[in-house]
């Protein structure tokens, strides 16, 4: 078994080979040989290559308050979920107000998701108090 992965190993590395003495000799052109993806390939004399776009602020505290009420709302149908959890429909409702305060300062990062920590954390404390 060995013999045979060095023979395939070799012929991979021959043919890799010769793909860049085809490139080197012109292969695809005087105008496009040696340039690859990063060197700007495609693009008119004088472009930009465009940035990425980048990622918004994150608001950790509606995160949290969403997932707190889904734990929540899980723990009011589960008695032994409820005895490991506890009360964490009140921390989802105080992450769910603190990150909808942040919200408004960071320009509506996570306002959806404060709103639904909020949601979720008042459905998740009614659905404990009537199952208890």
């Amino acid at each position: 078994m060995g013999a045979a992965w060095g023979a395939l190993q070799q012929r991979g590395a021959d043919r890799a080979l010769q793909a860049l003495e085809l490139l080197g000799e012109g292969g695809l052109g005087d105008e496009q040989a040696g340039r690859g993806v990063g060197d700007g390939a495609g693009l008119d004399d004088g472009q930009q290559i465009p940035a990425p776009p980048t990622k918004g602020p994150l608001n950790g505290l509606a995160t949290l308050a969403l997932a707190y009420g889904a734990i929540s709302i899980v723990g009011a149908f589960a008695p032994p979920v409820r005895d490991i959890t506890g009360t964490t429909p009140i921390p989802a409702l105080i992450l769910g107000a603190t990150g909808w305060a942040n919200a408004h300062r960071m320009n509506g990062a996570g306002r959806k998701q404060a709103v639904a920590g909020l949601v979720t954390g008042l459905t998740g404390l009614v659905l404990t108090l009537i199952t208890r």
